[in-house]
């Protein structure tokens, strides 16, 4: 194995070495998303039989957790036998390290014997992408401004947010294998996958080995993964299930009740992304007559052409999910890792 972090390169029999060598001072005057990726590394070898993460909030409010590296080392044992990865091949990390997902790409690299390129986290990855890669991972936003460039992955896996409709219409010009994926930090990374692209496209997310699903009593999805100490894990993502698979509806804590009818925003907003090429959300807000009434954030200014786009969109909707009101913004907030922050009331 061979890591690439920007300009430096090291060969995987002194990576060990190299990293217990590194001095805080040399690690202070790097880069942020060099230091994440060096200070992960460090807590990777250190003699602890766990590692420090921070949940994003899937299963309850965001939290600081300990994952087994065992579990970490059979999930990227899971991922690796399910795409194939193995020595010689090269893998790309363009995520910040801080988070499961970063982390993961490290770890399913060490474990396969891939050559890793590490590379500044950023929108877009066109520069990046000048070379060949057999394996890599990005956000909804990273796979949007880069699609020019994608051909030159073999294989993508997109996860952090939902891909939405118009994406994935796009994704069927690409001759990237393109790969929706479903899990969260309390899972060590992804936990089934789903097709988005060639001839084994797929609107339902398959379980990964070992991994199965069952239903709460509201309906939200139930993990169970003993390789990966997970076990009756309870999520608030209100699914479909058939069998071992699942089709995605929402997040409950995002389900919007109107009037009697409960909503859920992300499935709307997949409609509505057929016809509006631009970012935006729903959400509930409180109203007198309702309870709550359902309104669009819209990253746009206000024009026709938007305007047109979501009148055709309306057109498709049941009457209960037209949001009663649409408010643009020149921009609208966003996490860390690039998911839209959305303003819950």
């Amino acid at each position: 194995m061979i890591l690439k972090v920007g300009e430096l390169t090291i060969h995987s029999d002194l990576l060990e070495e190299s990293i217990s060598q590194l001095s805080a001072q040399q690690l202070s005057i790097m880069p942020q998303w060099k230091q994440n990726v060096f200070t992960f590394l460090r807590e990777w070898f250190d003699e602890n039989d766990y590692i420090r993460a921070q949940t994003s909030g899937s299963t309850g409010k965001p939290k600081t957790i300990k994952l087994s590296k065992e579990s970490m080392r059979n999930s990227a044992k899971m991922t690796n036998e399910f795409f194939d990865l193995g020595n010689g091949q090269n893998a790309l990390l363009c995520m910040d390290a801080r988070f499961i997902a970063g982390k993961m790409m490290i770890v399913r690299s060490l474990q396969a014997d891939m050559n890793l390129t590490i590379v500044e986290p950023q929108s877009n990855l066109s520069d990046s992408l000048q070379t060949a890669y057999d394996f890599s991972a990005m956000v909804p936003l990273q796979v949007k401004e880069s699609i020019q460039a994608l051909d030159s992955i073999k294989t993508l896996i997109i996860g952090g947010g939902p891909v939405d409709a118009d994406l994935e219409s796009k994704l069927q010009e690409i001759s990237t294998k393109c790969y929706s994926t479903y899990g969260m930090t309390e899972t060590t990374s992804h936990v089934a996958v789903r097709a988005i692209n060639g001839s084994d496209r797929n609107e339902y997310y398959n379980a990964m080995q070992g991994v199965s699903f069952s239903l709460s009593k509201e309906k939200t999805l139930v993990i169970d993964a003993p390789h990966l100490n997970v076990r009756s894990l309870k999520t608030n993502d209100v699914v479909e299930l058939q069998g071992n698979s699942f089709k995605w509806q929402g997040r409950s804590d995002f389900t919007v009740n109107s009037g009697g009818v409960k909503l859920q925003p992300e499935s709307i907003e997949k409609k509505i992304s057929q016809f509006v090429n631009v970012p935006l959300y729903l959400t509930g807000t409180p109203d007198e007559k309702l309870g709550e009434k359902l309104i669009m954030y819209v990253e746009s200014q206000e024009n026709e052409a938007i305007k047109k786009g979501l009148e055709n969109a309306f057109q498709t909707l049941d009457q209960y999910e037209i949001p009663k009101e649409v408010i643009y913004r020149k921009s609208l907030e966003r996490t860390k890792s690039g998911k839209i922050k959305r303003i819950v009331y």
